[in-house]
């Protein structure tokens, strides 16, 4: 699990400094719902929702 979480870490890498902070206990909390309900599906979903909300600044300022 902490090597998959790595590895989703490395490949945000271009997202800045910040990642180790935020992306790699997402990936820990991602691979352990994965882990106990062997589904990815609710991954998928909870990975547009974070998007999602990472867009919302972005969308904001656009309609100004």
């Amino acid at each position: 699990m902490v090597a998959s979480a790595l590895f989703r870490t490395l490949l945000h890498a271009c997202l800045g400094a910040y990642v180790f902070r935020d992306v790699f206990p997402v990936g820990l909390i991602f691979g352990f719902v994965y882990w106990r309900w062997r589904q990815l599906w609710p991954l998928f979903v909870a990975h547009a929702i974070f998007d999602a909300f990472a867009l919302l600044p972005l969308v904001h300022r656009l309609q100004k």
